[in-house]
């Protein structure tokens, strides 16, 4: 079973796709504590390329290659529980589908026998 990405989640990657927030000039999310992300000089809030990547990888469901890209954004903005979320729906996603792939295998070879 796989975990569907939320609407926030959803909203955030196409806001980033339509916007082109990783331009050089928007500023990077600070991680001080309670901090608002910076918000560029056309007003709109900027979101470091890592966290888009993660969550549009997660949001097409390609797991395996989320799970680096949300490492990277974890570190790039350690306070982001979309991020985290999507790190961890991502993690137990491809643990599933080894399970299952595991699970067919000796179902299988339980045949052949």
């Amino acid at each position: 079973m796989r975990a569907k990405p939320s609407v926030f989640m959803m909203v955030i990657v196409a806001a980033t796709l339509f916007l082109g927030c990783g331009s050089q000039e928007q500023a990077q999310i600070s991680d001080a504590e309670g901090a608002l992300p910076p918000v560029s000089a056309e007003g709109e809030i900027a979101i470091p390329d890592s966290v888009a990547s993660c969550l549009q990888l997660f949001m097409q469901e390609f797991y395996e290659d989320a799970i680096p890209a949300c490492t990277e954004a974890l570190q790039d903005d350690p306070g982001n529980m979309e991020v985290q979320d999507a790190l961890a729906s991502a993690q137990r996603n491809v643990t599933a589908e080894v399970s299952a792939l595991d699970e067919e295998a000796l179902n299988e070879e339980a045949m052949k026998e």
